[in-house]
């Protein structure tokens, strides 16, 4: 069945895709607010010295706890999100050890899982040492979005002030219905990092590395922006994280969202 012509509204569920390097991403329109999260705290003198060191991948992306739960920035919002990941005992045949990590949104008193927030991300730490996303399930849009090569979350070791940019491909589809394409183009994304801060977060004060990250594609007729910052913390994994994202078609902008998350704890809540 030849694919179907993608509408400006499917095209841009794609953006969801690019929430991979996160615990988490809002499905509400948010202004960020900085009221969880102060990334302006003086270094250590044991902060000085590890600031000059690169950013290990595998730290920063897979030795993390198994289930975190984080916050959203705006605090008017009544959510927490959950990131729970399986792995794979062993590497596959080409050598790279693949996980998964499923997200669940919990809203309310008591949390109870919110069916729009979940989704499903394809992980992997190549056989050079990259983590990247293969493929992510977005469960209330019903859309599966896959990255060919896949795309780079983390380069193996991304030094201070290095930028990494790679080119790739996105397709997204019908989970149920494969043979269904929604949109597809090509993608280009840098990844810098920035620098090294000590942030203060609802789960303690920690020494993180400022990851900046641009994704730019062309969808069809759509035009998508997503920037984002993520602080990494070598063995807790994404301590905070703010994006925004925007679809333009044919000039006329159709989507401008902010959101952002914080760590609340490592561990079950």
């Amino acid at each position: 069945m030849p694919a179907m012509p993608a509408r400006p509204k499917q095209l841009a569920v794609l953006l969801l895709a690019y929430c991979a390097a996160g615990v988490g991403c809002a499905s509400q329109s948010t202004v960020v607010a900085p009221q969880r999260l102060n990334a302006a705290l003086p270094l250590t003198a044991q902060d000085r010295a590890l600031a000059t060191q690169p950013l290990p991948a595998r730290a920063a992306a897979m030795d993390v706890p198994a289930r975190t739960v984080s916050l959203p920035l705006d605090p008017d919002l009544d959510a927490t999100q959950i990131a729970e990941r399986v792995r794979e005992a062993r590497p596959g045949d080409d050598g790279w050890i693949r996980w998964t990590v499923t997200r669940r949104v919990l809203t309310g008193t008591p949390p109870t899982e919110d069916p729009t927030g979940g989704s499903v991300l394809h992980l992997a730490l190549t056989d050079t040492g990259d983590v990247v996303l293969e493929k992510q399930i977005e469960a209330a849009d019903g859309v599966t979005t896959t990255f060919t090569p896949p795309m780079i979350i983390l380069p193996a070791s991304l030094a201070p002030g290095q930028t990494f940019e790679q080119s790739f491909a996105m397709r997204s589809v019908l989970t149920d219905r494969p043979d269904r394409e929604r949109g597809s183009g090509p993608a280009t994304q840098t990844t810098t990092l920035a620098a090294w801060e000590r942030i203060a977060t609802p789960a303690g004060e920690h020494l993180a590395a400022r990851i900046e990250a641009v994704l730019r594609a062309k969808l069809g007729p759509a035009s998508v922006t997503s920037t984002s910052t993520t602080w990494y913390a070598p063995g807790l994994g994404i301590l905070a994280e703010t994006r925004r994202e925007e679809v333009t078609v044919m000039g006329l902008k159709i989507r401008d969202q902010r959101q952002g998350w914080v760590l609340q704890s490592p561990g079950a809540p």
